[in-house]
């Protein structure tokens, strides 16, 4: 997690950055999956596999629970 802050303006930016390779869960449809990024797509989506099914599936950052 990047973090910038601005003081003169009172103004906070944070970033996350995903890297390939980090293993996280997602939450989709009230279910968890624990996952694997693989690829990020765009500024919003990324390839994830599935580590407990093997396929791999496009899906959105929002939706990515980190530890």
């Amino acid at each position: 997690m990047i973090c910038y802050n601005n003081s003169v303006n009172d103004q906070a930016l944070t970033v996350s950055v995903i890297l390939e390779g980090t293993r996280c869960v997602i939450e989709q449809y009230d279910e968890y999956y624990r996952v694997i990024i693989k690829h990020c797509e765009n500024g919003s989506k990324v390839l994830v596999k599935l580590i407990d099914y093997g396929n791999e599936i496009v899906v959105d950052t929002i939706i990515i629970i980190r530890n």
